[in-house]
């Protein structure tokens, strides 16, 4: 009897959390990610940058830029909040940014990157910007030689399986079998 007055007092907690799961589905609307780099005119990283976001006269959220100067912050805005304007200051350098978005979209990850490279606000993806462009060029071209040197390789391989098939001996048939059988009676 003890066991069966035990069952609810563990399945309702168990029970307690059903909720929680099932509104983190609903809110995928009103998340919004702010991210970028904070650079100097040398566009080189500045580290610990306080950089904080608000949403008229309220802060929405706030960080500090790590050792590249890369800074990302979660906002909890809603489809009303599409349009409206977000200012973000980075260390001593303010812009404001338009919030963007398409209302009602639960799918689509909401992110806006913001980069201040020597004071001046830039809306563009800078990806790493520790990377030179000629870097990822360089990266290209030997991808493609070694791509190249493999498909050398293969051709040279069966090559040399060609030539190695063709000067083993081959085995007799079972026609030349029985004709060597009839030449020794």
């Amino acid at each position: 009897m003890a066991s069966r007055r035990s069952l609810p007092c563990f399945a309702l907690p168990l029970l307690a959390l059903l909720p929680v799961a099932a509104s983190a589905t609903h809110e995928a609307n009103h998340r919004y990610r702010v991210t970028g780099y904070v650079l100097d005119a040398e566009r080189q990283p500045l580290a610990n940058v306080p950089v904080s976001i608000d949403l008229g006269r309220r802060l929405v959220g706030s960080a500090h830029t790590d050792d590249a100067g890369y800074y990302s912050v979660h906002l909890h805005l809603h489809d009303s909040d599409i349009g409206s304007d977000l200012r973000i200051r980075a260390g001593k350098d303010v812009g404001t940014v338009r919030m963007r978005g398409r209302v009602g979209d639960r799918y689509t990850a909401r992110v806006h990157h913001v980069n201040f490279v020597g004071g001046v606000l830039d809306e563009q993806d800078l990806g790493s910007p520790g990377m030179p462009v000629w870097f990822y060029a360089g990266g290209a071209a030997l991808l493609a030689a070694a791509i190249g040197f493999g498909f050398y390789l293969r051709r040279r391989w069966r090559a040399i399986r060609r030539a190695a098939h063709a000067a083993a001996p081959k085995p007799a048939t079972k026609r030349k079998k029985r004709k060597r059988r009839g030449k020794r009676g």
